[in-house]
């Protein structure tokens, strides 16, 4: 949809709406900067300007917008602010741990008792070696590399290690897919006897290009996986989050790797940016 629209590849479309006849609105963080930087059409590209000189060129944007992160921290629009300033600092504490209180219900809401769940066993993050793990079972585990992962194999159990690459489903079956070096495979986890509706949530809100663990045994579909340099696929077990990466990344490996397909459109910001 955003190359479609504009030409851009996802992180590299510039600031200014004018060019895609879109509306712009302004984080009220970014109006408090000097200069901000930029991609200027393709990710290869940036340029750096002072904020004062970007709103002279877009000139129709709305400043000041506050994100719902900013509003649930307690950052609130100014005639919010001045609801509480009215009531002094015992109404600001008030209505900053009410929010809390709100937040905590919610998620308590959302991740339910482990204690209860039938999968507490199954997934998870596992704690830092620190060398403090079982000597023998650093050298009893075997793992299969995702490239070994064949017909070959169907029916069999095996730990893969590698990264998510990405996830895709929702509700009671995530498909996953985990990349090591060059070779790609997909993994199902779905609820079923042993596993938990909550071990389907977990597993799918693991970010992208964080390292995981599966215990899975491999079956091969009725229809050749698409996508995937492995043509089996992992029913999932036990799901376990070695090294979680930072939720947002500065770009992701699926958008590096595609191409540019509009090229007069790459010629026109090129031309546009240095004149």
């Amino acid at each position: 949809m955003v190359h479609q629209i504009t030409g851009c590849l996802t992180g590299a479309v510039p600031p200014f709406g004018k060019i895609f006849g879109l509306p712009v609105f302004i984080d009220r963080s970014i109006t408090k900067q000097e200069s901000i930087n930029f991609n200027a059409g393709l990710r290869t590209k940036s340029i750096s300007i002072t904020y004062a000189d970007y709103i002279k060129a877009e000139v129709d944007a709305k400043h000041n917008v506050f994100t719902d992160e900013e509003i649930e921290l307690g950052d609130l629009p100014a005639e919010e602010k001045k609801e509480a300033a009215a009531g002094g600092a015992e109404a600001r504490d008030a209505a900053k741990a009410a929010r809390l209180a709100k937040r905590q219900a919610g998620a308590k809401k959302d991740g339910g008792n482990k204690e209860d769940d039938i999968s507490k066993d199954l997934y998870g993050e596992r704690p830092l070696n620190r060398s403090q793990g079982d000597p023998e079972l650093r050298f009893t585990k075997k793992f299969t590399e995702v490239l070994a992962v064949s017909e070959e194999l169907q029916g069999q159990d095996v730990i893969v290690r590698g990264r998510l690459h990405k996830t895709r489903g929702k509700g009671k079956v995530i498909f996953i897919v985990i990349r090591h070096q060059f070779s790609t495979i997909q993994a199902v986890l779905s609820v079923s006897e042993k596993i938990s509706q909550a071990m389907v949530k977990f597993a799918g809100g693991v970010p992208k290009e964080s390292i995981i663990e599966v215990y899975a045994t491999v079956t091969v579909p009725d229809q050749a996986v698409e996508g995937c340099s492995q043509k089996v696929e992992l029913q999932v077990n036990q799901f376990w989050v070695i090294n979680r990466s930072v939720p947002q990344l500065p770009f992701q490996i699926d958008d590096a790797s595609q191409l540019v397909l509009n090229q007069a459109r790459k010629h026109q910001f090129q031309c546009w940016f240095e004149n």
